[in-house]
């Protein structure tokens, strides 16, 4: 879909994204006329950590660094870095796994991270329907519900399993998401040689079937 970035917000496909410290009632529209380009965020769901401490010490034993499971703390720090970069449209989603934090209320934490540790828009959680209510209502508080539903706040990702299947929590989110006026993107998850053939042609193939 088309993506317009303005100094009041992110546009994608029409809907103005609000920022998490920008006006609820946001417009790119008017004086702050926006300009078509490409909407760049941070990748997330990080497998590994490396500080450069642990860098040091495992080179000088094994010759290689050893991987290190990411906590809050990194979750936190690449937030930061997020509000910092200039050319990052996008606060993007789980930007790391906080494996420090119990996996009920993962969620949580990484949301309040979101709103208060950048100032852009960025993914709601959507590994089950009450983990996108809870985006929706955390996100309420912050802009307040009317104006969300003019101004989308959250945007999230629902993957649809190859060929063409979604399970219960991708669309028990969905629907959260849709009832909440909420920006969404669908699309294909798939692994080459479990879910397609194993070749690269023959899974571009089928994705994009």
């Amino acid at each position: 879909s088309e993506v317009a970035v303005g100094r009041m917000g992110v546009s994608v496909g029409g809907a103005v994204m609000s920022g998490a410290r920008v006006g609820s009632g946001s417009s790119v529209a008017g004086a702050h006329a926006a300009r078509k380009v490409t909407n760049k965020m941070p990748s997330f769901h990080k497998m590994f950590i490396l500080e450069l401490t642990q860098l040091t010490e495992f080179a000088a034993i094994s010759g290689r660094p050893a991987a290190a499971n990411p906590a809050l703390k990194d979750f936190h720090n690449f937030a930061k870095l997020t509000h910092m970069a200039e050319h990052l449209h996008h606060g993007g989603g789980t930007l790391v796994e906080p494996n420090d934090i119990d996996v009920k209320e993962r969620h949580l934490d990484m949301l309040l991270a979101h709103l208060t540790l950048h100032d852009k828009a960025f993914m709601g959680s959507v590994t089950h329907a009450d983990n996108a209510r809870d985006t929706v209502t955390l996100a309420r508080i912050v802009f307040g519900e009317e104006a969300m539903r003019q101004n989308p706040a959250v945007l999230s990702l629902i993957n649809a399993s190859s060929p063409l299947r979604f399970d219960d929590r991708m669309l028990g989110a969905l629907e959260v998401y849709a009832r909440a006026r909420q920006a969404v993107l669908v699309t294909p998850f798939i692994i080459a040689g479990a879910m397609s053939p194993s070749t690269l042609a023959a899974t571009l193939a089928q994705q994009n079937a």
